[in-house]
């Protein structure tokens, strides 16, 4: 991966696991990282309520002090709205090189047939996404 690709990466996040998966991830190439726009969309129609927001705002503060130390600026946004649509629109707002994540467990047969998140960000994204590879034997810190 060149560095130009990684250089300024929107990294999409749903739950504190997956929080301690994508830093582990992003810490194996935090040489090539200049920042890292985190996010975490609490799907809906309506504003997400105070208690959603809370916990979107734990799991963002686990990519910053997972990535703390490492010299990457870190910077987090909750939003809203439709997966897919808010990260791709966060992506070109932030002006991100690439989309970042690491991969989560198979949709499923109907996540297959209906489109899962994946592959809709893949189509839809005009910018790189690249999955890490998941690491092994993560604390997620839920214990």
């Amino acid at each position: 991966m060149s560095d130009q690709l990684l250089s300024r990466v929107l990294v999409p996040v749903a739950t504190a696991a997956d929080a301690a998966a994508t830093v582990a991830a992003l810490t194996a190439h935090a040489g090539d990282l200049n920042a890292v726009v985190a996010v975490t969309v609490v799907a809906g129609d309506g504003a997400p309520t105070e208690a959603e927001r809370d916990e979107a705002t734990d799991t963002l503060g686990r990519v910053v002090t997972g990535l703390a130390g490492t010299g990457v600026d870190v910077d987090t946004r909750v939003l809203g709205g439709s997966i897919v649509e808010a990260v791709v629109e966060a992506a070109a707002a932030a002006e991100a090189t690439a989309v970042v994540f690491t991969p989560r467990e198979d949709p499923g047969p109907l996540g297959r047939l209906t489109g899962d998140t994946t592959a809709r960000l893949v189509r839809e994204s005009s910018r790189p996404v690249v999955a890490l590879p998941a690491p092994t034997g993560v604390d997620d810190g839920s214990a």
